[in-house]
């Protein structure tokens, strides 16, 4: 376990193999960071977890493994990340087979995935997550949204003040929006159904643009209750 002062929010970028990466944000003056094997019996999960890099400077905090040639052509051990760090704090990062989660609130955010969902608290700024296989949620936007995954659903609990620009190329897409806001939308899908059930507002306090596609999948705006 590392632990660092961080009296105000820093930039965190994770990028791991394989494994489970959480991120929980809340009102603290330090970031602490744990790694350890999914299987502390199994070796090649010991060595991973030897083997992350943890270092912070400046406010800047890297988790990462060490960059191999070919990870896919050996077989190579798992960890799960946990980072506890300040709200407002900026998270980046990438695993290529593994869950990411972020919990509490943070500032912006740019997540990818090559296997695994992606799941996101309350984000002030903007998101950008991707994923080739795995289902994308956040439960409150702030300003811009750019979700893509090939084969999953992609769940915005409540949209904030920027663009939605959502993609999904088979899975469902749900969208709320609050109260107040009205949504512009652009929204398409070849096999599934566009439900939309806001109803008209006068004099919205603002209009957000929405851009939602699936080849496959229903698309559905509903009223959040504030």
């Amino acid at each position: 376990m590392s632990t660092f002062s961080t009296p105000a929010p820093i930039s965190a970028a994770v990028d791991i193999i394989f494994g489970d990466i959480t991120v929980k944000a809340s009102d603290r003056n330090d970031t602490v960071v744990e790694v350890r094997p999914v299987d502390p019996t199994w070796e090649l999960d010991v060595k991973a977890a030897e083997q992350v890099v943890i270092e912070f400077t400046d406010g800047k905090l890297q988790v990462r493994h060490p960059k191999l040639r070919s990870v896919f052509s050996k077989r190579y051990g798992a960890v799960e990340v946990l980072i506890e760090l300040p709200t407002g704090s900026d998270v980046q990062g990438y695993t290529a087979k593994g869950e990411y989660v972020v919990e509490g609130e943070v500032g912006s955010c740019e997540l990818k995935t090559a296997n695994g969902d992606i799941r996101v608290g309350k984000v002030a700024g903007t998101l950008r997550a991707k994923s080739a296989t795995g289902h994308i949620t956040v439960e409150a936007a702030g300003t811009e949204v750019n979700a893509r995954t090939a084969n999953g659903d992609i769940r915005v609990g409540a949209l904030g003040t920027g663009t939605l620009d959502l993609y999904t190329a088979t899975g469902e897409v749900a969208i709320g929006v609050p109260a107040g806001t009205a949504a512009a939308l652009d929204a398409h899908t070849s096999i599934g159904r566009v439900f939309n059930d806001l109803e008209s507002i006068e004099n919205p306090a603002r209009t957000v643009t929405v851009r939602a596609r699936t080849h496959g999948g229903n698309i559905t705006l509903r009223r959040t209750v504030s």
